[in-house]
């Protein structure tokens, strides 16, 4: 719209330049989404939201154990396979109270990869029902 604005930026000035930009034959339009594809969109978002919480929850955990001397290897399956080892092992310097937090983030973290996994498959089931031919 910006090449059909005539001066400063205020909501009449911009509802002219959309109704003159409307008006020409070059302009392209956007198709407007269907619900089904508003839900899938949505799917996404919240499933790319709850990724990002995952890596969150994963970072703090792994800083946490940092401070009390504890290195865990990068990424969340190695991190799935060490911190439960670290949970166990009554000779590292964790104290009661963090073991117990970092055991209740553990379980969150599960919590959450199981809505992951939930929504993913959602995702998955819906690529698939659009693939199948009509009447199948």
């Amino acid at each position: 719209m910006k090449p059909y604005v005539k001066s400063n930026k205020s909501d009449i000035i911009d509802a002219e330049a959309i109704a003159e930009a409307a008006t020409r034959p070059t302009m392209r339009f956007a198709a407007i989404k269907s619900e089904e594809q508003s839900d899938l969109q949505a799917l996404h978002r919240v499933r790319d939201q709850m990724i990002g919480t995952r890596t969150r929850l994963i970072n703090q955990m792994r800083a946490f154990c940092l401070e009390y001397g504890i290195a865990l290897r990068q990424g969340a399956g190695l991190f799935k396979l060490d911190l439960p080892l670290v949970l166990d092992d009554l000779s590292n310097d964790l104290t009661p109270a963090m073991r117990k937090l970092l055991v209740d983030l553990f379980a969150d973290l599960r919590q959450l990869e199981q809505r992951i996994n939930d929504v993913t498959r959602e995702i998955a089931a819906i690529q698939t029902e659009k693939m199948l031919p009509a009447g199948s």
